[in-house]
């Protein structure tokens, strides 16, 4: 049996904050990709705040759609919920896209999206 070693954590005081927040993707050792922020790390673990799965779905015209599901799904959906994810399970991490930080935040966040920033000449 495969110990995924992971733990949800209600109790955000005994936690021990990192120096940052930042967004950041996992994928994991079972194939799951999750996107969360960083509430802080270790040699051997990462805590993330608010989990999120990221689904790929087939959309009515056919064409794939990406979103975000709940994680771990039998999980009790609480704002502000951490997970601890040990980094042995862990086979690579990444920063995620503009979009998916966007809609991250736009759920968790304050919900502000900040426009492209484009020069504009004319």
């Amino acid at each position: 049996m495969l110990d995924m070693s992971l733990k949800m954590i209600y109790n955000r005081n005994s936690i021990k904050k990192g120096s940052f927040m930042d967004i950041l993707a996992l994928k994991l050792i079972t194939g799951e990709d999750i996107l969360g922020e960083i509430e802080s790390q270790s040699e051997t673990e990462y805590v993330l705040l608010n989990p999120v799965g990221i689904a790929v779905l087939r959309g009515q015209d056919g064409k794939p759609q990406v979103g975000f599901a709940p994680f771990p799904i039998h999980a009790e959906q609480k704002s502000d919920s951490t997970i601890v994810i040990s980094k042995k399970h862990v086979v690579y991490s990444y920063e995620p896209a503009e979009d998916f930080i966007k809609n991250y935040n736009q759920i968790f966040g304050t919900g502000i999206i900040t426009p492209n920033k484009k020069i504009v000449t004319g």
